[in-house]
């Protein structure tokens, strides 16, 4: 997975556990780290992570897409394949 959120954020937030309600890292995420999927919540919209590539907590649960208030869904993180991981498809189509 890729971050595609936080740019205007430096990065998206990350938790310690799954619950929304659960301690966040005082770090984020930052834009365009790669991490490496462990789980997924029972309602698929939260990934427990990995880190692999980028800055952040090394470990922790980030939302998969922030709903905004008019119901528009904003990507924060996107599924990518194995040669993107690590830099070989940059600028592919």
């Amino acid at each position: 997975w890729r971050v595609v959120g936080g740019l205007a954020s430096d990065g998206i937030v990350v938790r310690v556990g799954e619950e929304l309600k659960s301690a966040r890292y005082s770090q984020r995420l930052e834009h365009g780290a790669v991490v490496e999927e462990h789980d997924v919540s029972r309602d698929g919209r939260r990934l427990k992570y990995e880190l692999v590539k980028g800055s952040g907590p090394n470990v922790g649960w980030v939302s998969k897409v922030l709903w905004l208030s008019n119901g528009e869904r904003l990507p924060l993180v996107a599924e990518i394949g194995a040669a993107d991981a690590d830099g070989a498809a940059d600028g592919g189509g």
